[in-house]
């Protein structure tokens, strides 16, 4: 989360996103665009948005997959 406060551009999406705004901007610009993750509009992607939490049935902003697992939930704070 460090690149957030340290790159203006992600830091003012970070700062002034709504949570559905925040689900697409910013998972698209900083884990697609710099650390290449593809979303689930995509073939073969390994990240996706709103995906139900086991545990709760919350949503969560977005998931990374790893053979198809769910391996990493991205929430926003």
């Amino acid at each position: 989360m460090l690149l957030i406060f340290i790159i203006p551009k992600f830091r003012r999406i970070f700062v002034t996103a709504r949570k559905n705004s925040f689900r697409k901007g910013f998972l698209r610009e900083l884990f697609v665009k710099v650390l290449g993750y593809t979303l689930n509009s995509q073939p073969n992607y390994n990240l996706i948005t709103e995906k139900k939490n086991e545990k709760d049935s919350q949503k969560t902003d977005g998931t990374i997959l790893i053979n198809g697992e769910a391996n990493a939930v991205i929430e926003r704070p």
